[in-house]
């Protein structure tokens, strides 16, 4: 993944290198013969834009406080940053390409109310997980004034819509725990591994029929913003980013739990099943005081377990759920962006008496 970063950087800066060059031959023809605007876009009033952004990244899946589809633990906000090269190619019309770099984050111990009717499932289910996002895309903003004119004459603020579509790049990681439920120790205690190559549950085992997942998917942005007029030159834009997932396994969690015996090694097994851990993923106690009485705690494949998220038990699959596979995971960007217009000051105005 990470060697994508630099040739998209690369290419990005050869396409503004070509407009600098494009619009300083532009620049050299002067307006002395300007005739009013016209009702469609001029051409030579095009112009491009490179800008950095910062912002915000916020997880929406199956590790959040609550079922709720817009649930999201605001401690764990991460810092995203974004590069964009945009053409202002009409009136209201702007495409950009883009990259984007977050880190994702959840942990059930930190999100879930233990004594909640609903928390305390997801308490005791005791999963977490980082991401590290890479994302390259396009989208097409929309705003909501025109101009007709050149880079100088664009409105003082002006609102947008967009959407696009874009490559994400992602792999869950888990922190490896000093204990497993089982009282087994590891060497890599403590340390953040990749989740998807264990198959925590049971894709890569012959007794289930479960797909595997990909670490690159598809992702629909889309959303809304407003840019502000700073000079002639520089524009800054707020705005709110909705990411689409095409993927349900962006915390590595989806389906259901499956037999730990069917487990390819210990590791998946303490990776899929963390319920009877004395211990959160950061070190901290867990209050197992506050575990109900309806969990279900049984003898399967040899292990004793909690069966954790999902319902009080006695009713069949749903007792054994360990994630929502109905809805895909999202992430939402809130972002403000430093814009600067390549070869600003260049057109030159008639000269009179």
């Amino acid at each position: 993944m990470r060697s994508l970063i630099l040739p998209l950087i690369i290419l990005l800066l050869s396409v503004s290198a070509l407009e600098v060059q494009a619009q300083g031959r532009r620049g050299r023809q002067t307006v002395s013969n300007f005739r009013g605007f016209k009702k469609s876009f001029d051409r030579r009033f095009q112009y491009t834009t490179i800008d950095i952004g910062v912002g915000a990244m916020n997880y929406f899946g199956d590790i959040t406080p609550t079922s709720s589809r817009l649930s999201t633990d605001l401690k764990y906000t991460r810092p995203s940053f974004s590069l964009f090269v945009s053409r202002r190619m009409g009136q209201r019309f702007q495409p950009s390409v883009f990259f984007t770099f977050g880190t994702l984050r959840g942990d059930d111990f930190e999100s879930a109310d233990p004594y909640d009717d609903n928390g305390q499932y997801r308490y005791v289910r005791n999963l977490s997980f980082r991401n590290r996002i890479y994302q390259v895309g396009v989208r097409s903003d929309v705003f909501l004034y025109s101009n007709n004119g050149t880079y100088i004459t664009r409105n003082d603020w002006n609102p947008y819509v967009f959407v696009g579509v874009s490559a994400i790049f992602h792999n869950p990681q888990g922190r490896v725990p000093e204990q497993d439920s089982f009282g087994k120790s590891y060497p890599q205690s403590g340390e953040w591994i990749d989740l998807e190559p264990l198959g925590t549950e049971g894709q890569y085992s012959s007794a289930y029929d479960v797909d595997t997942y990909s670490k690159t998917i598809i992702s629909v942005p889309f959303g809304i913003g407003a840019t502000f007029k700073l000079s002639n030159a520089v524009n800054i834009a707020v705005e709110f980013e909705y990411n689409w997932l095409f993927t349900d396994y962006i915390d590595d969690v989806s389906g259901y739990y499956v037999d730990l015996d069917k487990l390819n090694s210990d590791l998946a097994r303490a990776m899929s099943y963390r319920s009877g851990e004395l211990v959160s993923s950061e070190g901290e106690t867990r209050e197992f005081n506050a575990l109900m009485d309806g969990t279900n705690l049984e003898n399967v494949g040899g292990y004793q377990v909690y069966r954790g998220f999902g319902s009080r038990g006695g009713e069949g699959d749903f007792a054994n759920k360990r994630g929502n596979m109905d809805d895909n995971d999202i992430f939402i960007v809130t972002r403000v962006r430093l814009m600067y217009i390549l070869g600003a000051g260049r057109v030159k105005r008639s000269k009179f008496r």
